[in-house]
């Protein structure tokens, strides 16, 4: 328990540093500049600064929970893959039944959609990996 909580906090500081080598929070402390240096009132320019703020966490917690869910998302696909048998639909073995029961019939065809095209982005990545792999043995 204790090395998956020090693995977290060692991939957290990784994507903390990364984000930072980005310039990430420049590009936050820029923005929030120029708002300070408006010619409208003060009032107004808190408001834009706290919305700002907002949409800066917002997007920094929307790519490290993508970022989780991706990852996740592409050990199911290659554990498939890996495995060497014969996938007819693997679709519908990557749906989440319990998600998929709650959409309407316009969300589920959505759903399918999008979980066609990550099944796609994933299985590419697999199969260029494993070409690496062979070529490099």
């Amino acid at each position: 328990m204790q090395q998956a909580a020090e693995k977290s906090l060692k991939c957290l500081a990784r994507e903390a540093k990364n984000r930072f080598k980005r310039g990430f929070w420049t590009e936050f402390l820029l923005a929030k500049q120029s708002i300070l240096e408006s010619e409208e009132d003060e009032k107004i320019k808190e408001i834009k600064i706290k919305a700002l703020y907002y949409q800066t966490r917002k997007k920094l917690d929307s790519d490290y929970m993508e970022e989780d869910e991706e990852s996740t998302f592409y050990n199911k696909v290659s554990e498939m893959l890996s495995s060497g048998a014969l996938i007819l639909n693997p679709i519908q073995r990557l749906v989440d039944e319990e998600y998929i029961k709650t959409l309407t019939e316009e969300e589920k065809q959505n759903y399918i959609i999008r979980l066609g095209d990550r099944y796609r982005k994933a299985k590419e990545r697999f199969e260029k990996e494993q070409e690496l792999l062979n070529a490099s043995s």
